[in-house]
């Protein structure tokens, strides 16, 4: 045995050895305390001497008393190296447990927080109501444009909802000619307009965007970037519709720049257009 000992670990004096030696007479101490009863309270498996000395000693030494070992072994390096190795595993899972709890705690707090720092719209509806339906008489879908109108002209009242589609019945990309008028007084739609399909003085058509928005002095401009069968295969190069506030055309921007005008519109209106 003292042989097989100085092969793995080396002379009797080396660090090794010596972590050994103090595992094994820690290990008999306690064994010895476990089966003496105590004076003042019941017999324990796990004296709190040994979780001192633990805190004492450095960690060099204890890596040296947790190499591998059999369970069945009862040389007393061994039953140190074992009690030392259960110590080392429960505090381990201590240290786990420890920070599992705080990160629980932490992202609790945190969701406790985003909670409470909700004062978005939308945050307080629970319920959704449908107000209308954007689908006119001639079926058109997929509505693309919704714009507040600023002021009241023509059919239009100051805060109604404008909305156009960009499809039609068949759900063809690019072939929606209607613009509805929802008014939030009333809780009523109705059509402002149906545009060709085939404008002359729009090229490839009608296919009305979201590039849409009504002026302060009542003009509604919308942009069509039209398709003859819902695709970019025969899409044309469209334009920029300019109604009055009763849906009628007054005009087309053709040209130039204008191909498939398409997106949000940016505009700055001083009220003199």
């Amino acid at each position: 045995m003292h042989s097989r000992l100085r092969r793995s670990t080396g002379s009797p004096t080396s660090p090794h050895m010596q972590g050994y030696r103090i595992c094994a007479r820690k290990c008999r101490e306690n064994r010895q305390d476990a089966k003496t009863p105590k004076e003042n309270g019941p017999t324990t498996e796990a004296p709190r001497s040994l979780k001192k000395w633990f805190a004492r000693e450095s960690a060099h030494k204890l890596s040296q008393c947790s190499l591998p070992f059999s369970r069945s072994s009862s040389t007393p390096w061994r039953l140190g190296a074992l009690a030392v190795h259960r110590f080392f595993v429960a505090f381990q899972l201590a240290i786990v447990r420890r920070f599992t709890c705080i990160a629980t705690g932490a992202l609790l707090v945190m969701q406790i927080g985003a909670a409470n720092a909700s004062d978005g719209f939308l945050e307080g509806i629970h319920r959704h109501v449908m107000l209308t339906s954007t689908v006119p008489e001639n079926g058109d879908l997929n509505p693309y444009a919704v714009v507040v109108a600023p002021v009241s002209a023509g059919r239009i009242r100051k805060d109604d909802v404008l909305i156009d589609n960009f499809n039609n019945l068949s759900n063809l990309q690019g072939t929606g000619t209607t613009i509805l008028d929802y008014n939030p007084a009333t809780k009523t739609a109705s059509l402002l307009a149906n545009l060709p399909q085939h404008a002359p003085h729009c090229p490839g058509g009608t296919g009305l965007t979201t590039a849409m928005t009504m002026l302060t002095s009542g003009w509604i401009i919308v942009g069509s970037t039209p398709s003859s069968d819902g695709s970019t295969m025969t899409r044309g190069d469209g334009c920029l519709f300019v109604l009055d506030p009763n849906g009628q055309i007054v005009t087309a921007w053709t040209g130039g720049n204008i191909k498939g005008p398409w997106g949000n519109i940016a505009l700055l209106d001083k009220g003199t257009t």
